[in-house]
């Protein structure tokens, strides 16, 4: 999915997920529809029917290099909070 925007940490967890995204605030919101579109085709694919039209964005501006580290660092351990099995390091 090619975009202007660069997607810098993200957490897929089983009920939500986490993004940090660098781009203009339309940008943004333009790959958050693009990634719930591709994300309803994938349930429908797999025999899965959901309505996520109500799935919306929680956008908030990054102002510093302390606030980026601290929403990185959330990001990031997300998912190792909840599963301590998962390792955020590996691919």
């Amino acid at each position: 999915m090619a975009s202007p925007c660069a997607l810098l940490a993200f957490a897929i967890m089983s009920n939500h997920f986490h993004f940090i995204i660098e781009g203009a605030q339309v940008q943004v919101i333009e790959f958050f529809e693009r990634f719930r579109g591709m994300l309803q085709t994938y349930y429908r694919y797999h025999g899965r029917s959901l309505n996520l039209s109500g799935m919306t964005p929680g956008l908030k501006s990054i102002n510093s290099v302390t606030q980026f580290r601290n929403e990185l660092a959330y990001v990031i351990r997300n998912a190792f909070v909840v599963r301590p099995d998962v390792n955020v390091f590996v691919l």
